[in-house]
C-alpha cells in the first residue's frame, strides 16, 4: 500500500468518543437529557421552508413558479415502527 493510500485510510478513521460522551444522561439531570435529545439549527432547516399544507395548493404553487413538486408518500410509521 502506497503512503498516499495509507494517509488516505488514516485520515478517514473515525475518532472514538470518549467516556463521557458515551454516558447518557440520567433520570435525575432533566436538562442534560434536553441538550441531548434537542435538534441543532442545522437539524431544523426544514423549518424554513414555505411547504404547502395539501397537494392540490402545491400543485398550483409549483405550476405557477415553475418548479418541480416532490411528493412524499409512505406507507407506514414514521420512525419505521411497524
Amino acid at each position: 500500500m502506497g503512503r498516499p493510500m495509507l494517509a488516505l485510510l488514516l485520515s478517514l478513521t473515525p475518532v472514538a468518543p470518549t467516556q463521557d460522551e458515551l454516558r447518557l444522561p440520567d433520570l435525575t439531570d432533566l436538562s442534560r437529557w434536553q441538550e441531548h435529545l434537542a435538534l441543532s439549527p442545522e437539524d431544523r432547516r426544514f423549518d424554513s421552508l414555505d411547504w404547502s399544507t395539501t397537494f392540490v395548493d402545491g400543485l398550483r404553487r409549483a405550476e405557477a413558479e415553475d418548479q418541480p413538486l416532490l411528493l412524499w408518500a409512505m406507507n407506514g410509521h414514521p420512525l419505521g415502527c411497524t
